[in-house]
């Protein structure tokens, strides 16, 4: 485990406003694990089984990483501000 992935809670704890910090935390990181762990496989088997190449499923990965750093990129820091 790097260090980058002891940070994800802090992250994410950080992205609300307290009153709703767990709710806000814990509805993130289950949308972003239904949409990114379970539709992901299925998507990926139809691209495969549809081209008989990995190319588009390689292609399909790259896309949904680079998706994900756009969104980290966006994320504003707060270790200046009173949370």
């Amino acid at each position: 485990m790097s260090c980058r992935n002891d940070l994800r809670p802090a992250v994410f704890a950080e992205l609300f406003p307290t009153a709703v910090r767990y709710s806000g935390a814990s509805l993130s990181i289950t949308v972003g694990t239904v949409f990114g762990g379970a539709i992901a496989p299925f998507v990926a088997r139809a691209l495969y089984s549809t081209t008989d190449s990995s190319w588009p499923v390689t292609v399909y990965a790259v896309v949904l990483s680079l998706i994900s750093w756009m969104c980290a990129l966006g994320l504003k820091e707060t270790f200046d501000q009173q949370l």
